[in-house]
């Protein structure tokens, strides 16, 4: 009994085992985990500005001021630096789903679209990525965990389409919401579906909460059957 309890205390401490010291293993670990953070922003950026194919593994490595087989050590592959790239995105530009039922649906809708639009303008690289990942059909991510992360904003903005609308019975109008999110800072196609913005859409100038009231009164006012 007394063999075996002095083994698990060396384990506990760190001894009985070859290598580094437990402090200088642990003095180490910052230095890795700033390598993979630096990984990280440099996929972000070249993957939202040139797509998956483009992109090579010795170019993001090279901008990250890592050697290649680095990369491989903490992401497998290109596609798993282009899935945690995405997510760690992703993350970064979803506003947190609010818990619970809204009491006023509209002021919730309204509050949504505001506080993403709001990220989408401050996190351009973050919004190309995001519009990458819709578009680029071979790098396109498919993990359930990315899927699971896009379709809650989703799923929340189409129950409080719902509940501001009953007689709206599809997810027509709520894909159109999001089809208008993922395009707006990117073309101008939506200038002419939301008129009343006029001169005040665009960068720097744009009024996120009144393009959210815009088209939550566009949610409320449609009511054609089967919509």
């Amino acid at each position: 009994m007394m063999a075996g309890t002095e083994k698990t205390a060396k384990a506990a401490a760190g001894g009985g085992r070859r290598g580094r010291p437990p402090a200088a293993r642990n003095a180490a670990d910052p230095v890795r985990e700033n390598s993979r953070d630096d990984i990280l922003a440099a996929a972000i950026t070249m993957f939202s500005e040139e797509g998956f194919e483009a992109i090579t593994l010795r170019r993001v490595a090279t901008a990250a001021h890592v050697k290649t087989p680095t990369i491989y050590h903490f992401f497998g592959d290109k596609r798993g630096l282009y899935t945690a790239a995405s997510l760690e995105a992703y993350r970064r530009m979803i506003s947190p789903i609010p818990e619970g039922v809204a009491k006023d649906p509209r002021r919730a809708f309204v509050a949504y679209i505001t506080a993403q639009l709001d990220k989408y303008d401050a996190n351009p690289v973050l919004h190309r990525l995001y519009l990458r990942n819709i578009l680029d059909k071979d790098g396109r991510i498919r993990e359930t965990a990315a899927v699971n992360l896009l379709f809650r904003p989703y799923e929340y903005v189409h129950s409080l389409v719902v509940a501001m609308n009953p007689a709206i019975r599809t997810e027509m109008i709520t894909r159109m919401i999001f089809t208008f999110l993922a395009g707006y800072f990117e073309v101008e196609l939506f200038r002419d579906f939301l008129p009343d913005l006029g001169q005040r859409a665009g960068h720097g100038a744009t009024d996120h909460a009144m393009i959210a009231e815009i088209l939550a009164n566009f949610v409320t006012k449609m009511s054609a059957p089967g919509v």
